[in-house]
């Protein structure tokens, strides 16, 4: 948007092939930085993550982790810490993100084979109105691509004075 692309520009960039060209691998790389961030740390979780990550989805959103993995890290903390815990009972109650999704780029799931994700669809609350330093939000909505990219410029245009 701030460099002028369309909204079919936007959409492609972030949802199909071109997005490999900034990030070649979105997955390695931020096994890596999480690897890095582990170095000081005396219980990791990336080994887990790697394992898992093309088998099925760890995140609802980004830093918002599914039970499973949740689950594994309390695991390994209490018994790092020597804590007898019921670690399934603990991660039995639904942890869900009821009003937002965000599935992998239609881009990744091609390339790295997803068993999840395969039609995209964005999970938000509709854009009612924007202004005056405000963005209000309505009931929950189901986005495709498309019309998220055109609901974001939307909110742009009114920030940057465009509308």
């Amino acid at each position: 948007h701030l460099r002028g692309a369309s909204v079919a520009e936007a959409r492609e960039a972030f949802s199909e092939e071109p997005l490999f060209e900034k990030a070649p691998d979105p997955f390695g790389r931020s096994l890596e930085q999480l690897r890095a961030r582990e170095t000081d740390v005396d219980v990791a979780i990336s080994d887990f993550m790697e394992q898992h990550l093309a088998a099925q989805r760890l995140f609802y959103t980004p830093n918002h982790p599914l039970n499973e993995l949740l689950g594994e890290m309390l695991r390994r903390l209490t018994e790092r810490a020597g804590l007898a815990f019921d670690v399934p009972k603990a991660v039995a109650a639904p942890y869900r993100l009821d009003e937002c999704y965000i599935p992998a780029s239609p881009a990744i799931v091609r390339r790295f084979e997803l068993p999840f994700d395969g039609e995209p669809a964005y999970r938000g609350r509709a854009v009612t109105s924007v202004g005056d330093h405000k963005v209000e939000l309505g009931e929950s909505q189901v986005y495709s691509p498309q019309t998220l990219v055109e609901a974001f410029y939307r909110v742009y245009d009114v920030v940057r004075g465009r509308a």
